[in-house]
This record gives C-alpha cells, sequence and structure tokens, in this order.
C-alpha cells in the first residue's frame, strides 16, 4: 500500500499516478478486502489439486481421491458457514487495519426504493 501512495503522489506521469490511486481505493473497500480474504480461503484449498491436474504424468486415482477430499471440505465449510466466515472476517479485519480501513457491512433489502444503500 506503501508503493501504490508513494506511486499516486510521487509519479511524474498522470495516467499512470491516476491508476495507482484507483488502485490505492480499490483495495481499501471493505467489498475487496473480504472478497479476497474469501478467494485466499477457497483457493488455498484447491491450489494443489490444480497442480495435480496440470501434471504430465497424472495418477488419476490419487487425483480423484484429492477432488473427493477438496469437496469435502468445501461442503463441510459450506454447513458450518457461520464459523468458516468468522476466519475469514477476522483475516479481513486485519487487512483492515493495516490500511486504516473500516470494514462496513452494506444495507440489504430485498425491495429498495425510497432510501440511498450508499456503501461506505
Amino acid at each position: 500500500m506503501l508503493c501504490l501512495e508513494q506511486c499516486a503522489d510521487e509519479l511524474s506521469d498522470a495516467k499512470a499516478a491516476a491508476t495507482a490511486r484507483m488502485m490505492l481505493l480499490a483495495i481499501q473497500q471493505s467489498d475487496f478486502l473480504v472478497s479476497a480474504c474469501v478467494l485466499s480461503d477457497v483457493l488455498s484449498m484447491t491450489h494443489h489439486l490444480a497442480e495435480l491436474l496440470q501434471n504430465v504424468q497424472i495418477d488419476l486415482l490419487h487425483t480423484v481421491s484429492y477432488v473427493h477430499d477438496v469437496v469435502a471440505v468445501l461442503q463441510g465449510k459450506c454447513e458450518t458457514a457461520d464459523e468458516s466466515f468468522d476466519g475469514i472476517w477476522s483475516q479481513a479485519q486485519e487487512l483492515a487495519g493495516l490500511s486504516d480501513t473500516e470494514l462496513v457491512q452494506p444495507c440489504v433489502s430485498v425491495r429498495q426504493r425510497n432510501r440511498v444503500n450508499v456503501p461506505q
């Protein structure tokens, strides 16, 4: 983040400085931080599987077994979604603390007609 701040402030190229500023503002948004933590959690489980599937000398039985293991872990996370998300939320709070960002939950309404729902 410090690098993006320096780029936004010190670059002489206006386009590059504007891009750095936009990236900085994007990574300071609550939805970006939470999404990054969710992806980190899911991809940490599927990364090894992706490597196995790309291997030229694939052991099909071992890989199929690993697929079933990954599916079981993901289903377990779905069944205990509240507990799983608590860990993700705490990780997002740590990242938000590093960037001095306040995590906020946007207002969600099924039929929203007479009020503004602006994420902060």
